[in-house]
């Protein structure tokens, strides 16, 4: 019986584009996409909640905040999963 399922998605099953999402939140916000990527990054939010630390709508809410926006957390989901593309890795 297996326990446990362990693989990696990003860059290994599907092609991510993290510039992609720091461009849109940097879009939505007003901020250059430095600024924000530096935000994200200095915050520890995406390992929080890439981690299961935190539910979704939590994390969503944080990051709204930190970036001063506030999308519906269907408009935020558009938005932090748009780094997934499809096609080739």
């Amino acid at each position: 019986m297996v326990k446990t399922l362990i693989f990696d998605l990003g860059r290994v099953l599907v092609n991510v584009d993290s510039e992609m999402g720091y461009s849109r939140m940097a879009e939505l916000s007003g901020l250059r996409v430095e600024e924000a990527r530096d935000r994200l990054a200095s915050s520890r939010l995406a390992y929080a909640f890439e981690s299961g630390l935190m539910p979704s709508a939590e994390f969503a809410a944080r990051v709204s905040e930190l970036m001063g926006v506030s999308p519906s957390f269907e408009e935020f989901g558009e938005l932090w999963y748009s780094v997934f593309h499809q096609g080739p890795i």
